[in-house]
């Protein structure tokens, strides 16, 4: 299951088994919660996990699934996460979930490194072309020249441990 690190809360639909795994626990009506429903949600690398509301576990008659609501404080970085499901009456549902971007919040994060820059998108993406396929002509500790397939250029300086001090950006 993939959701987004986009910052907006995400939706996930799921059944959920009932406490002796014979069938599916199916809730009373549209939009109830969870009876003693908990949800933990336990990000990669993180020491401790998190508990949220149970609240944010109700039944959704039209899809006959439980929506479970991750809130977007709670998607704090890209990778994978646990989150776990359990309340009265079924059995304890842990799911993996992969947390990737969304197209949204690539051309997002796109927009905001032009406006941080005051260079266009397009300029971004050909100088991260040039950076991640380009040619590299002079590497000295302090020194880098990136050339780009068109012959554009990004000049680097700075100093012997890699703290860039100039950046020269040359499209043609």
């Amino acid at each position: 299951m993939k959701i987004y690190f986009d910052n907006t809360d995400q939706i996930i639909y799921l059944q959920l088994p009932t406490s002796d795994g014979s069938d599916f626990y199916e809730g009373v009506s549209d939009g109830v919660s969870l009876a003693g429903g908990k949800l933990v949600i336990q990000e990669y690398k993180k020491a401790l996990p998190v508990t949220v509301n149970p609240a944010l576990i109700t039944w959704n008659l039209a899809s006959k699934l439980w929506r479970i609501k991750v809130p977007n404080q709670n998607i704090t970085q890209f990778g994978s996460m646990n989150i776990s499901i359990s309340g009265t009456n079924i059995f304890t549902r842990v799911v993996d979930v992969e947390v990737g971007y969304s197209d949204d919040a690539l051309l997002t994060a796109l927009m905001n490194i032009s406006v941080r820059s005051g260079r266009s998108v397009k300029d971004i993406l050909r100088i991260l072309d040039i950076v991640f396929t380009g040619t590299v002509e002079v590497v000295i500790p302090d020194y880098s020249v990136f050339i780009g397939a068109d012959r554009s250029t990004i000049s680097v300086t700075g100093d012997n441990i890699g703290n860039r001090s100039n950046v020269e950006v040359d499209l043609l």
